[in-house]
């Protein structure tokens, strides 16, 4: 995490710890840390409830905003800086407006962020497994493609931290529905299992639309809780925040 072009580098403003990538003079691209115990699973990273609050001020952003995530393929466009967060379900959100940060709280599903070449918008996506089966990635990929009229090819995306496909056991009833992307499943050695890889799908779900990867944060966030939050490893309801915005 050395810092650099397109590199993640850790930061401290106030209360609230992230990881930042460096994108020269593109977005506001980031991931909080967990702070406090890692023992104590009972609230949000950074600040109780929610650190909506806290991340927007340390980056000094108009605004955050969040969806009632629900595992859907249902992608959301920030056409306002008054927009009511966890007011609209969904789980991919866009915007066009400078300073308007988008927000999404992950504890093993993978965030996946977007930016075009022109940095006329930015988008990112909450992928869970049923997310993306569903295509949340790509639907994403294409409204941003569609709302710029320009090729996906002029979008570029990196992906955050999730759980890692030898910590993401899951059944057969999962597993083919990723039978098309390769890489993505592999057996596992319990039997009747089989480990998930989510960063692999999102990536060539992505790269077979034609977008360029920028540097991935990873880190599995069930081997990391000084850094994570993971729900298969606390059953529990702590998230980290993942956000990005034009400048």
């Amino acid at each position: 995490m050395t810092r650099g072009p397109n590199r993640w580098r850790p930061e401290t403003v106030g209360p609230v710890k992230c990881f930042l990538l460096d994108t020269g003079p593109g977005p506001l691209v980031g991931f909080s840390i967990r702070t406090g115990d890692p023992a104590d699973t009972g609230g949000d990273a950074c600040l109780s409830p929610f650190p909506n609050a806290a991340i927007r001020e340390a980056q000094r952003l108009r605004a955050l905003v969040t969806l009632r995530q629900v595992h859907s393929d249902t992608v959301v466009e920030v056409s306002d800086s008054e927009f009511v967060s966890d007011a609209v379900e969904g789980d991919a959100l866009m915007t066009m407006i400078p300073g308007v940060g988008l927000g999404i709280k992950v504890a093993d599903c993978l965030p996946a962020y977007f930016w075009d070449a022109g940095l006329r918008s930015v988008g990112l996506a909450h992928c869970g497994w049923r997310g993306t089966a569903a295509g949340i990635a790509p639907g994403l990929a294409r409204a941003l493609s569609a709302r710029l009229e320009v090729s996906p090819r002029r979008l570029r995306f990196a992906l955050g931290p999730c759980i890692c496909h030898d910590c993401y056991e899951v059944g057969p009833e999962v597993a083919e529905r990723f039978e098309d992307l390769d890489c993505a499943v592999r057996p596992s050695p319990t039997p009747g299992s089989f480990r998930l890889d989510l960063r692999a799908a999102v990536r060539g779900q992505l790269l077979a639309l034609g977008l360029h990867e920028s540097s991935g944060l990873q880190l599995c966030t069930r081997e990391n809780p000084a850094t994570c939050f993971s729900h298969r490893r606390d059953h529990a309801n702590g998230r980290n925040v993942a956000f990005i915005a034009l400048r």
